[in-house]
């Protein structure tokens, strides 16, 4: 700090740049963390929306001796319409890019990328695995 002509004291020009350099360090550690817990979250949110959708064909088959026929977007409209979903959806309105629903042997998996799951896997647990699909491939603990 320096004093000026009327004797307040501020801050030089050098010592502002090292003030920001600090915060710009400090803000490329934390952001990329951040937006890694968002991503995580988004995730989380699509494999519980898949565990409801699974309920959902489950309680459908229930009701009518038989699962959903069709497309995932036909399941979903039919799902919907016969109220066994509260909201309607599409086969690609997941919250996490590159991840969508699909149908895999009469129940709808979400299929990630490998990714995505490096990320999270450590985190779920096995009722949560039982329902993903990385890169086509079955997660271990199914």
């Amino acid at each position: 700090m320096q004093k000026t002509l009327r004797g307040i004291k501020g801050l030089t020009l050098m010592e502002l740049i090292v003030v920001l350099a600090i915060l710009s360090v400090i803000g490329a550690i934390v952001l990329p963390n951040f937006f890694g817990i968002t991503d995580r979250a988004r995730l989380r949110s699509d494999i519980q929306s898949t565990i409801v959708i699974r309920n959902a064909m489950e309680l459908y088959r229930i009701e009518n001796g038989n699962v959903p026929a069709g497309n995932m977007n036909q399941v979903f409209t039919l799902l919907y319409n016969g109220d066994f979903l509260a909201t309607s959806l599409t086969q690609d309105s997941t919250q996490v890019a590159g991840a969508q629903w699909r149908l895999d042997n009469g129940t709808v998996r979400l299929f990630i990328p490998a990714a995505l799951y490096s990320d999270i896997s450590d985190d779920l647990e096995p009722h949560e695995r039982a329902v993903i699909r990385v890169n086509d491939r079955i997660v271990e603990g199914n």
